[in-house]
């Protein structure tokens, strides 16, 4: 089966519903960050965020890229989430859109060099949760799978967040939440979000050459303590050895990273978390 691009050349696209990403699709711009990619979430056939957490600060949110796992197609072909690919390309999200939901299990997935606002989005920008289902859309061939990434890169990317220590009410944001293993998310800068990546989860994480941004809008506003700017958390069994995972500091996150045994007691509030809260 052919990998098949879409490829985006105008000055603007405007998105009433969600643009799907099957297994072998690839979303690219003809230059970097090129034409605005305006998911609106207010059409006829939108995802939108399930109540799948207790903590999921994103329920009913519309979602604007959503990147399909296994998929069983009407004529018994299973398209598998193998190539999928998001580079250069400038994506607005608005209504509170959550920018790109990356749904249950994709493989060696790639998401470079892109630019990815969520001003007028939802509290996370990169979401990484269980497959969603909807009557319009192909049934999920392998409903059972993990909610896991596999050898996925997130990097080089411009991540842009909603500018609030609490956003929608929840102080709970990420430019980039997930759990995997062989993950690398390296040398992207964060603005605007308290919470810079959020790794609940997995192994063999590589995490490095990140920056976060907690200085003042161009319009002088002040929008996080820059003693609450947590730039990484990753968390892991207690029974698993942290050493696995490579977590380097990021620059400007002036709370540091975090390495955290799931259910650990929250010490301080900073970040996604506020104190006495346990890491997820």
């Amino acid at each position: 089966m052919p990998v098949i691009t879409l490829l985006f050349s105008g000055n603007e696209y405007r998105f009433h519903n969600t643009i799907r990403i099957p297994g072998r699709f690839q979303m690219k711009s003809v230059t970097r960050w090129g034409p605005a990619i305006r998911t609106l979430g207010d059409g006829d056939k939108v995802l939108k965020v399930e109540s799948i957490f207790g903590w999921n600060p994103c329920v009913g949110h519309p979602i604007g890229i959503y990147t399909e796992p296994a998929t069983e197609l009407l004529s018994g072909m299973i398209v598998r989430p193998f190539e999928q690919e998001i580079r250069e390309c400038m994506i607005v999200a608005h209504n509170n859109c959550v920018p790109v939901y990356l749904a249950q299990n994709p493989d060696r997935l790639q998401i470079i060099n892109n630019n990815i606002q969520s001003h007028q989005g939802s509290n996370i920008g990169i979401f990484h949760g269980p497959h969603i289902d909807a009557d319009w859309m192909p049934k999920s061939a392998r409903s059972g799978d993990d909610v896991y990434l596999g050898d996925s890169t997130i990097s080089h990317n411009q991540i842009e967040g909603p500018h609030r220590m609490e956003h929608n009410g929840s102080r709970k944001q990420a430019g980039i939440f997930y759990s995997g293993q062989a993950v690398q998310t390296c040398f992207n800068r964060f603005f605007g979000y308290s919470q810079c990546i959020y790794s609940h989860g997995g192994r063999s994480r590589l995490s490095m050459g990140n920056q976060a941004y907690a200085k003042p809008t161009a319009d002088g506003r002040v929008w996080a303590r820059p003693d609450e700017l947590v730039g990484a958390t990753f968390c892991i069994p207690s029974w698993n050895r942290m050493e696995e995972d490579h977590l380097s500091p990021f620059v400007g996150a002036y709370f540091g990273d975090i390495r955290a045994d799931k259910n650990e007691r929250v010490q301080k509030t900073a970040g996604w978390h506020k104190a006495g809260e346990a890491f997820l």
